[in-house]
């Protein structure tokens, strides 16, 4: 966007590429919402011109922006951070609405923090929010890990030997584009709750590890529709209740969730998908065809010449690639979730949906490198049958009209 164009409420940062406040913000409050990136040579500029009503302020600016601020509420007065900017007629107001989002988080999520020791890792300025927020809902004591060697901060080497209670990441490590980040050795969350502020993906690496150590784990999409609510709410005097709040955040949530199908082949993955995909608007991807068109060859003939070690890592590129995309209904290849990687990469975004059809109804196909036979895929089946259901959020039968199983997906993912 333009830097010199004027604008009414918007969000200013340095990279914006794949912010979510536009939809968020036009879909609680309906008014124009610009995403403007503002480089940090024209920043100050910016702000002394005081053109616009109300901005929410992102990475880099949120500690720099306080300077230029005529007043600060409380919430920005006691995190030393801020996010939001009010104009005033012309006295500039700023405000932290990302302490009311996590702390809405929180609630909803029913994390108690009082009496508890809890660890941050980053030292920015959602570290501030995130500390000051603890230190206000009775933490008995808080630490902050850092790569920064100063007093007063726990390095990441150190983790391991810390007792704590609550983990909260403030860092980007993990967030998209660089979804494989883990910003902690997965050792050390067992039996803590989890909170990672990176929306993008829903589910991080961090967050993922937490669940399948039966953690208490959420990602920080709550946090920022709330902190958005709140923010709009300064902007047009219009506060939000609880449940507009989460009714957005559901709806963008179900918006920017994969529907993933894995199962066996023959199961009517890619049928069914495409049906869902217009049922629900969303764009379908085949990753079968993917790797076709990746390779230049057929299916077979990726085996046929390269063998099925070499199509399978073929398949993991794909696989990790279209799972950063949001919004999608997935088909499968039938050997996709063989690899934990796979599965990993694809519910970061995605829910995963299993396939299954009786054996009568099965049809076997001369061209698919694994299923010549019934009998060799009822082997391949009993090889596979629990990697399918360990991996799958949802098991669902296939054994009728597209249109029914479609219906019975939808009451599922409802």
């Amino acid at each position: 966007m333009d830097e010199g164009r004027a604008m009414k409420y918007g969000l200013i940062g340095e990279k914006l590429g794949h912010s979510f406040s536009k939809r968020i913000h036009e879909s609680l409050f309906g008014y124009e919402y610009e995403i403007k990136e503002i480089s940090p040579k024209n920043l100050k500029l910016f702000l002394l011109e005081r053109d616009f009503q109300g901005i929410n302020v992102t990475i880099p600016y949120k500690e720099v922006a306080l300077s230029y601020c005529d007043e600060l509420d409380i919430s920005a007065s006691k995190t030393g951070v801020l996010n939001t900017i009010v104009n005033h007629e012309g006295k500039l107001v700023g405000y932290n609405t990302d302490y009311y989002g996590l702390k809405f988080m929180l609630e909803v999520k029913e994390i108690d923090i009082t009496e508890k020791t809890v660890l941050i890792l980053g030292s920015g300025g959602t570290c501030k929010t995130a500390f000051t927020l603890c230190k206000d809902l009775g933490a008995k004591e808080i630490n902050i890990c850092s790569r920064k060697e100063e007093e007063g901060f726990i390095s990441y080497e150190d983790i391991e030997q810390q007792n704590f209670d609550v983990l909260i990441n403030t860092t980007p490590v993990g967030m998209y584009p660089d979804n494989e980040g883990l910003p902690v050795v997965e050792t050390v969350l067992k039996e803590k709750v989890v909170i990672d502020v990176v929306f993008n993906p829903l589910r991080t690496k961090l967050i993922q590890k937490a669940l399948q150590q039966s953690c208490v784990a959420t990602g920080g999409l709550l946090m920022l529709v709330c902190q958005a609510a709140q923010a709009g709410a300064l902007f047009v005097n219009e506060a939000k209740s609880a449940s507009e709040i989460l009714d957005c955040y559901e709806k963008l949530n179900n918006d920017l969730e994969n529907i993933v199908f894995i199962g066996m082949p023959s199961s009517g993955k890619t049928s069914v998908a495409k049906e869902l995909a217009n049922a629900l608007g969303k764009e379908f991807v085949d990753l079968d065809v993917l790797i076709t068109e990746t390779e230049g060859l057929s299916i077979p003939e990726i085996f046929e010449q390269f063998g099925e070690e070499y199509f399978r890592e073929t398949e993991r590129k794909v696989i990790e690639e279209v799972s950063k995309k949001q919004g999608l209904v997935i088909a499968t290849g039938g050997g996709a979730i063989l690899r934990e990687e796979n599965v990993n990469c694809l519910k970061q975004n995605g829910k995963l949906v299993l396939l299954e059809r009786g054996f009568d109804f099965i049809k076997v196909d001369e061209n698919r490198p694994l299923l010549k036979d019934k009998e060799q895929w009822k082997n391949l089946y009993e090889e596979r049958k629990e990697k399918y259901e360990a991996a799958s959020d949802i098991i669902v039968k296939n054994d009728g009209i597209i249109e029914e199983t479609v219906q019975r997906i939808l009451e599922e993912l409802t």
